[in-house]
């Protein structure tokens, strides 16, 4: 099994996006914005289209696990957590503060944090973020829920995670003090894992 904190950068050569891909200051995360069709029933949003995320990433994108993370309390926070896996994620209810730690070696954007508020009545986004990214997100409502579509299979080691208020990134988070989970508690600061 592979250390997620030793990711090489690869950068991805963009050439013509497919329509409703845009890139971001940070080289290989992209946002999805597809229309939702809504009327009194409710609405349809057709969140990613695969071949489109391939033909962005270059490679296939071959979906091995569908997860869902429901947040009850307004404040939740989860991660940081580094995979060696593609990610795809949007919030299907609620709302939530994305932070993305770049985590590659020998990337130009290396311990930068991307940014993003995604979610019903903010941007009804998704974002693809490659392996080797920190993810984490704050809950801004209660009931909120982080989906994601992931690459590969989660097993026991196949993540590492990092503190949420590791000062390396200065993070700020909107909600203070977050709601966190005993594992996520006790993560460590970048410094003293890698």
């Amino acid at each position: 099994m592979n250390n997620p904190l030793e990711i090489e950068f690869q950068p991805i050569q963009n050439g013509e996006l497919p329509e409703n891909i845009f890139t971001t200051d940070f080289n290989g995360i992209f946002t999805i914005q597809r229309p939702v069709f809504a009327d009194e029933r409710g609405d349809f949003w057709e969140v990613a289209r695969v071949p489109d995320i391939e033909k962005t990433i270059q490679q296939p994108f071959k979906v091995q696990q569908i997860n869902r993370s429901r947040n009850i309390k307004k404040g939740s926070l989860r991660g940081i957590h580094v995979a060696t896996w593609y990610k795809l994620i949007f919030i299907d209810r609620g709302s939530a503060f994305i932070a993305l730690v770049d985590l590659r070696t020998n990337s130009p954007t290396f311990g930068k944090v991307f940014n993003e508020t995604i979610g019903d009545n903010q941007k009804t986004i998704a974002i693809l973020i490659p392996p080797g990214f920190g993810n984490s997100y704050q809950a801004l409502e209660d009931n909120t829920d982080y989906m994601y579509v992931v690459t590969d299979l989660w097993s026991p080691g196949s993540e590492v995670g990092i503190s949420w208020k590791d000062p390396t990134f200065n993070i700020q988070w909107p909600i203070t003090p977050p709601i966190l989970s005993p594992k996520d508690e006790k993560n460590p600061f970048l410094e003293s894992i890698r």
